[in-house]
């Protein structure tokens, strides 16, 4: 009985399978190589202040580091283009409070705290802001947060044939 319920059930999705919301992520679109397990997933939302210039060497890097995810760029109207992604424009800060609930990790670096805990009540798993300690720069900051330790080699000798 169970399996001609089943099989009524798949039917009905694969007739029409825009009416069914599928709860888990069933097409994954990062792999488990070198990305630390608390930061792999597919929609990233991106978000950089209005000075983008800081910004610009570390864009090709996320790319890197995220390969196969969606990433989505928050960044201030008229800004130069970002390839092979989505970008959204804004204005004003109250602009980046968009509800969009496909986003699972927030990259913050307009560092805006609020902004975090909203896109968190949203259903992101997480929101982080990087904090650049003195003696390092922005581009490591990034790498020791988001890749494991034993994969740094790899990531490096990967980072430079893709640039």
């Amino acid at each position: 009985m169970m399996d001609v319920a089943m099989h009524c059930l798949e039917k009905t999705i694969s007739e029409i399978p825009e009416q069914w919301m599928w709860v888990h992520d069933r097409w994954k679109q990062q792999g488990i190589d070198h990305v630390k397990r608390q930061y792999r997933f597919g929609f990233i939302l991106i978000i950089l202040p209005p000075d983008l210039q800081p910004f610009l060497e570390i864009l090709p890097l996320l790319r890197v580091i995220y390969p196969r995810s969606f990433l989505t760029f928050f960044v201030l109207k008229g800004s130069p283009s970002i390839e092979n992604c989505e970008v959204k424009e804004y204005e004003t800060e109250s602009d980046l409070f968009i509800r969009d609930w496909r986003f699972q990790l927030v990259l913050d670096f307009y560092d805006l705290p609020k902004l975090r805990r909203h896109f968190l009540r949203l259903g992101a798993f997480k929101a982080l802001n990087f904090k650049v300690k003195q003696k390092d720069t922005l581009k490591n900051t990034i790498i020791n947060k988001l890749i494991k330790p034993e994969c740094l080699v790899d990531f490096f000798q990967k980072e430079s044939n893709a640039s």
